[in-house]
C-alpha cells in the first residue's frame, strides 16, 4: 500500500518517484502524457494515488495503473473521505466527484 512510501512530484521531469521509508529508491512513473508537469501527488483512504499538472488530473491503483483522468488540472490536490477531489490552481478551485 502507499502508506509505506514516499511520493515525489518531480515537476521538471513530468515523473512521480517513488521511495521506501528509508529513501531507497523504487520505481519512477513517467507522467507527461498524462499531466504534463506533474504538480501534485495525494493518497485517498483506499490506497488510489491522485496526480495533477498542467494537462489535467489522473487517479492511479495502488500498484500504479490508471483508473481515470480528467482534464481538470491544478498545482494542488488533496482528496476528502468520500473520495472528492479537491484541485487548486490557475486562480482557481474545482471539484470532481469521481464515482458519483
Amino acid at each position: 500500500m502507499f502508506k509505506k512510501k514516499v511520493f515525489v512530484a518531480d515537476r521538471d521531469n513530468s515523473r512521480l518517484q517513488v521511495f521506501d521509508l528509508n529513501g531507497k529508491f523504487i520505481t519512477q512513473l513517467n507522467v507527461k502524457d498524462k499531466v504534463g508537469k506533474l504538480f501534485a501527488a495525494t493518497v485517498d483512504k483506499k490506497g488510489r494515488l491522485y496526480l495533477t499538472g498542467d494537462k489535467g488530473t489522473t487517479m492511479l491503483t495502488p500498484d500504479l495503473q490508471e483508473i481515470k483522468t480528467w482534464p481538470e488540472k491544478g498545482h494542488d490536490i488533496a482528496v476528502d473521505s468520500k473520495g472528492v477531489i479537491y484541485i487548486v490552481g490557475g486562480g482557481g478551485f474545482k471539484k470532481i466527484s469521481p464515482f458519483h
